[in-house]
């Protein structure tokens, strides 16, 4: 698992299969940041799933291609809290349709 845990009850979500829409929360090719927001959702219990975490091994280990950190639109407010309430707002760049 490319970032904190992926539990079987979230892959077995509809989350996770496609069946509620998601949001691009924020992206980052910044391993450390997404292990720790990703902590933090887990924690608070903050449904969601990073996109294109396996990119980089397809394009020969580099670190620079940038995942997607995605919740669900009635988590959004409260992701975005959760990361400020963290002091981590200064590391992430929420997405245009987020701010």
């Amino acid at each position: 698992m490319p970032y904190g845990k992926v539990k079987e009850d979230r892959a077995n979500s509809g989350l996770i299969r496609g069946q509620n829409h998601v949001r691009e929360l924020f992206s980052s090719d910044n391993v450390v940041l997404i292990t720790r927001v990703s902590a933090l959702f887990d924690s608070e219990g903050i449904e969601f799933c990073v996109l294109d975490g396996l990119a980089s091994l397809f394009g020969g280990g580099i670190g620079g291609i940038a995942r997607r950190v995605m919740v669900a639109p009635e988590s959004t407010a409260r992701a975005k809290f959760l990361i400020r309430q963290a002091g981590l707002a200064d590391d992430v760049d929420f997405s245009d349709e987020i701010r």
